[in-house]
C-alpha cells in the first residue's frame, strides 16, 4: 500500500511542510532518507521518531531511530531500530501520527498519515505531490519547485540505497565494476541534481 503523508514542520513563523506518497513497506531509515532529502536538511547521526498515534489509537513512549550520544536521554533499549522498522507496522489507519526529531538541530516535524492508497504502477515512487515553505529560509514565503524536490529524494534514495553501497564498494576493490559504475553515473547525470 502506498501511504499519503502530511509532514509539517513545527514552532516556524511560516508554513513548511510536504505531502508525499511513500510505500509502507519502507522502513523508517528510508522515511529519514525521505525527509531530509525533500527538505534539504542535513543528515544527522541522531534522531528520533516518537509515535504519537498507531491504528488509531494513542502510543506512550514508542521511539524509533538512532541515538548515538543519547541526546535524547532515552535509553537505547527503548529506541527500536529505524533500519528494521517498516511503516506498516505504525503508520495503519489515516491520522495516525509521529513526530520526527533531530538531535542537533531546532527543529522538529509532525507526521501524518492523510490516506492510505492502492499503488500506481504509473507511479514512481517516493514521490512529493505538495510542498510550501523552505527550513532554511523560514522567514519568506519563496516558493518551491515539486520537480527539485523529487529530484532530491530519486538522489537521496540512489545515495542511500544497497545498490549504490555495492557500487562503491566495488570501486574500491582493484577490478571495480566498471559497468555497473557507468550505470550509477548515467542514472545520476539523468536525475541533474
Amino acid at each position: 500500500m502506498i501511504l499519503q503523508l502530511h509532514i509539517q514542520a513545527l514552532n516556524t513563523p511560516t508554513a513548511i511542510y510536504r505531502t508525499v506518497l511513500i510505500p509502507d513497506d519502507f522502513t523508517f531509515d528510508d522515511l529519514g532518507t525521505v525527509i531530509e532529502s525533500s527538505f534539504d536538511i542535513m543528515h544527522s547521526e541522531s534522531y528520533i521518531f516518537n509515535m504519537i498515534t498507531s491504528n488509531g489509537e494513542k502510543q506512550d513512549y514508542i521511539f524509533i531511530g538512532v541515538d548515538y550520544e543519547n541526546d535524547f536521554l532515552i535509553s537505547k533499549e527503548e529506541i527500536l531500530d529505524d533500519e528494521e522498522t517498516f511503516l506498516y507496522e505504525w503508520f495503519q489507519k489515516g491520522k495516525d501520527e509521529a513526530i520526527y526529531s533531530v538531535a542537533v538541530e531546532e527543529y522538529e516535524l509532525k507526521i501524518e498519515v492523510q490516506k492510505i492508497l492502492e499503488p500506481d504502477s504509473t507511479i514512481s515512487y517516493p514521490l512529493c505531490i505538495d510542498a510550501k515553505g523552505r527550513i532554511s529560509q523560514t522567514d519568506t514565503e519563496q516558493p518551491v519547485d515539486l520537480e527539485e524536490i523529487n529530484e532530491g529524494i530519486q538522489l537521496g534514495e540512489l545515495l542511500s540505497s544497497d545498490r549504490f553501497d555495492e557500487v562503491m564498494k566495488d570501486t574500491l576493490e582493484e577490478t571495480p565494476d566498471w559497468q555497473t559504475l557507468f550505470q550509477v553515473a548515467d542514472h545520476l547525470k539523468k536525475l541533474k541534481p
